[in-house]
């Protein structure tokens, strides 16, 4: 029988379905640990990502018995201190924070709607917002507090309406932003630094995808803040973003410059953000989402008039992101806009945020990251074939010249970043490293 210190972390995982990992057999798990004893000796133990720096009970010290639109401001900037990501407030819910990952309850007492609505119209800035939550139509603001003359804290938030009860209430998500994003020198770490030198091509279509809360934004604006401190860039840059989360005006810019403009209040969509582009003329376009159909088309055509355009996308998987793409056009376009798409594609980069075991420019998490360079040959390639094999090709050009999510994570697994069980779930979701 195997000596159960050999046994590897799959085969003892079997005996604990909510892992949800696939069984690929005892006897090739038993070959496995025999043939890497020497490795899972020393793996076997390996730790998991360590909790938060918070304690579980941790709550808010200076809750007041009303919670009222200045008490707001102390509570966002007590959730700051302790490096919570997200804050929840909800009508009929205690204030909720996440800190690395993970949800925590900061007060005791459930919200009263009516304290819910102040706090609303002091981030919208007048009553309007009610109004609109009334319609169903939701809002994002940001939302910036001053803690000294050059220190401020910045926040994204979300308002929605929503139904406690059987009566109206409302959600209201804050996430936190730094005031200037970490340096790429900083994102991009150890053998990620070789993702650095694809995304800056001459002209083209950048994409950074990823589901919500993955760092996307960052390292887009981790790239713009590149180009402003670059000294052999030079040119104007655009961005336009619902809501501007990054400022840039500490960055010291040297040969260029950058306009931002917040969707709906500079201009009323993100289709109108691609024209207006169109007649700036820039030499780098930056968008916070790749919405629909149209902004895409947007983007492509400013691409092909020789500007480098970057945009963010909620998809997971590079083959994903090109289909996601492909799929909102028109049946009657669909050939046509998807060549146009390929023609200006340059780089797409899937990023995961994942626990870890040491903290960094994410703080308690590390990012990682899938990636595939879209070169002459691949896109050529793509020209070529069918509509419907294209999926299948860029899943074979991920893995044979790009960078699959499962190596990513092999690698941070390897490097004492992330646990064991961690690796083993991004190999079960993306497929094992070769």
């Amino acid at each position: 029988m195997i000596n159960p210190r050999w046994t590897c972390g799959r085969l003892r995982s079997l005996r604990r379905p909510s892992l949800m990992i696939p069984d690929f057999g005892h006897q090739r798990c038993v070959n496995e640990c025999l043939a890497n004893r020497p490795l899972l000796e020393r793996r076997v133990m390996a730790p998991t990502a360590p909790p938060p720096q918070v304690s579980e009970d941790a709550r808010w010290p200076s809750t007041p018995s009303a919670l009222s639109a200045d008490a707001l401001d102390q509570l966002l900037l007590w959730s700051y201190d302790i490096n919570a990501s997200d804050v929840s407030i909800q009508t009929g819910e205690p204030v909720w924070i996440e800190v690395d990952g993970v949800l925590r309850q900061a007060t005791d007492r459930a919200l009263r709607d009516a304290e819910v609505q102040q706090m609303a119209i002091r981030v919208y800035r007048s009553e309007a917002g009610l109004a609109q939550l009334a319609k169903g139509q939701d809002w994002d603001e940001s939302y910036q507090l001053r803690r000294s003359r050059l220190d401020f804290v910045r926040f994204r938030v979300n308002a929605t309406g929503i139904l406690v009860d059987g009566r109206d209430g409302i959600d209201l998500t804050f996430r936190v932003i730094k005031q200037t994003p970490p340096p790429l020198s900083d994102q991009l770490q150890g053998d990620q630094a070789e993702l650095l030198k694809h995304l800056f091509p001459k002209q083209g279509l950048v994409l950074t995808t990823g589901e919500t809360g993955s760092g996307k934004s960052t390292l887009q604006a981790g790239v713009v803040r590149h180009l402003l401190e670059a000294p052999e860039w030079s040119g104007r840059i655009v961005e336009y973003a619902s809501p501007i989360e990054y400022t840039f005006g500490t960055v010291r810019a040297l040969g260029a410059k950058i306009a931002q403009v917040q969707i709906p209040r500079g201009l009323p969509s993100w289709a109108a953000a691609t024209k207006n582009a169109l007649r700036r003329k820039p030499a780098a376009a930056v968008f916070q989402e790749a919405r629909d159909a149209e902004s895409i088309a947007g983007m492509v055509e400013l691409a092909l008039t020789g500007t480098l355009v970057y945009a963010t996308a909620h998809t997971t998987g590079v083959s994903a992101t090109l289909q996601r793409m492909i799929s909102g056009f028109e049946p009657s376009v669909r050939s046509e806009r998807a060549a146009a798409l390929v023609s200006v594609l340059r780089l797409v980069v899937t990023q995961r945020l994942e626990r870890a075991l040491v903290r960094n420019a994410f703080g308690g998490r590390i990012a990682l990251r899938e990636w595939l360079v879209f070169d002459d040959e691949l896109r050529s390639k793509l020209l070529q074939s069918d509509l419907r094999s294209w999926t299948g090709h860029v899943e074979d050009a991920v893995r044979s010249r790009g960078r699959p999510m499962a190596v990513a994570a092999r690698q941070a697994y390897n490097n004492g970043l992330i646990g064991y069980e961690q690796l083993l779930a991004i190999e079960y979701a993306h497929g094992r490293a070769l």
